[in-house]
């Protein structure tokens, strides 16, 4: 189980605290957050929908990659959904400055395509790493996703309406 952060349940209290008697959630990061919360809580999970997608493009020459080891459980979810097999990087960081470095990718992925899956991205560097390094052991196609992204601050820009 991994570790849930304080935030979520501070997040969870100003909910509540502005009146809601429900919540629903999508793809959480940690199932446990749904405890911080004193109503309900309809979890949804977006791995039907993205699995229907990439079924009509997934083969048996593809595998589904997870970026680290904590993404292994949702990418073997998708791998079986999609009839795939998993492989994991191996990723670490350096020097705290949250630059990811895979430093290799377990599994076999020579001539095969790759469907990376991440729950859970801030600047996609842990997601491009991984792709890079796949891309170069497998020298075929490398697709990748998550369902939501943490920083907001990468939103588009805001445009301008015509006069």
């Amino acid at each position: 189980m991994s570790r849930v952060s304080i935030r979520a349940r501070v997040v969870a209290d100003c909910l509540e605290a502005a009146g809601i008697d429900r919540i629903v959630t999508m793809d959480l990061h940690a199932p446990q957050i749904q405890g911080f919360f004193r109503v309900p809580v309809d979890h949804l999970f977006a791995l039907p929908v993205i699995a229907a997608h990439f079924r009509k493009k997934v083969t048996k020459e593809w595998v589904v990659v997870a970026p680290d080891v904590g993404a292994a459980q949702m990418a073997n979810a998708y791998a079986k959904a999609l009839g795939a097999k998993t492989v994991i990087a191996e990723k670490t960081r350096e020097n705290h400055n949250e630059k990811a470095i895979v430093k290799r990718i377990i599994g076999h992925v020579t001539g095969r395509n790759a469907l990376i899956v991440d729950d859970f991205t801030i600047t996609g560097g842990t997601l491009i790493a991984t792709a890079i390094k796949q891309g170069r052991k497998s020298r075929r196609r490398v697709r990748g996703g998550r369902p939501r992204r943490a920083d907001r601050r990468q939103r588009r820009p805001h445009r301008r309406q015509p006069h």
